[in-house]
């Protein structure tokens, strides 16, 4: 056999990194559509090495990288039916959702009625007031030492109007 019948050999490389000879030849094959899946990922390698950081393989890379996005968003890519469901909750979740919800209020409002039910006081005693540092828990003493206090600071010394009030601040004014 003469060496011009022999076919050439694939790339032998340990690492699968063609010579810049060979991926010139798979370049020329991409572009003409010939090229199977693997010898585009031997390709891609090449572009990736130091011998494919070259100038002239700036349109292999480009398309590449076009065609390699291109295919990425066909596979995040799903149908408008699916997608709807993805975006909502399902049913199963809400309803879990809803009895987590219900089962938390109905613990805690069965514990509140279990500790006042328990300790009465609490409940008696909402009216508390410290008079001269006692404690009154008394509803009508609470009750009245806070009408009281509310009648020393509502009965004001004049009667309110615009012209009192003017009258004061200017009255603070001549004084100093």
């Amino acid at each position: 056999m003469k060496r011009a019948d022999i076919p050439p050999k694939k790339t032998q490389h340990k690492s699968n990194i063609p010579t810049v000879a060979e991926a010139d030849e798979l370049a020329v094959r991409y572009f003409e559509a010939k090229t199977s899946d693997e010898e585009e990922n031997i390709l891609r390698h090449f572009l990736c090495s130091p011998a494919g950081n070259n100038r002239k393989y700036d349109e292999l890379r480009a398309v590449m990288g076009f065609i390699a996005t291109g295919r990425n968003l066909e596979q995040k890519q799903v149908s408008p039916i699916k997608n709807r469901t993805k975006n909502r909750p399902s049913k199963r979740r809400m309803w879990s959702a809803a009895a987590a919800l219900t089962a938390i209020f109905a613990t805690g409002a069965t514990s509140w009625l279990a500790f006042t039910s328990a300790h009465p006081e609490y409940l008696a005693n909402a009216c508390v007031a410290y008079v001269d540092g006692r404690k009154i828990t008394e509803t009508n003493a609470v009750m009245q030492q806070m009408y009281g206090s509310l009648e020393n600071v509502n009965h004001p010394e004049k009667e309110l109007t615009i012209e009192n009030q003017l009258g004061a601040m200017f009255e603070t004014l001549e004084q100093e």
